[in-house]
């Protein structure tokens, strides 16, 4: 008689979960990251039989496709701000689009969206970093 066993590790997308855009720590790349669970299972014949841990969090990249265990990615997915404070990812006041913006703390800078072609403002403070966007008309 012959048995093949072994252990495997599966991922599964998380219900209800959306997309979040961040730089990825392998391809250097903004991309979008999925959430999903990884759990080993023990495997009979290639089959799953039953689980061997519990279902941990993890974060892929859909450009590379590389995973982050959400504890220990550096640039926690979901930020909007880039690392290095140059950049900020904005949403469109229109259309929604997102966008990628030059930060000048204290200036402001006049951004079309390259969605819709709308215009708008950007002006940083220093205090808090966050960029506000307002509309011109």
């Amino acid at each position: 008689m012959f048995l093949v066993f072994g252990v495997r590790t599966s991922r599964r997308d998380v219900k209800g979960s959306a997309l979040e855009r961040e730089r990825c720590a392998r391809c250097g790349f903004f991309s979008d990251f999925r959430r999903q669970r990884e759990q080993r299972y023990f495997t009979l014949f290639f089959l799953p039989v039953f689980p061997m841990s519990k279902a941990d969090p993890v974060l892929t990249c859909n450009r590379c496709g590389t995973s982050y265990h959400t504890n220990f990615y550096p640039g926690q997915p979901g930020a909007e701000m880039d690392a290095d404070l140059e950049k900020a990812v904005l949403l469109c006041l229109a259309c929604t689009g997102k966008m990628r913006v030059p930060l000048k703390p204290d200036k402001p800078i006049r951004v079309t969206c390259p969605h819709c072609r709308d215009q708008f403002t950007v002006t940083v403070d220093r205090s808090s970093q966050t960029p506000p966007a307002e509309r011109v008309a």
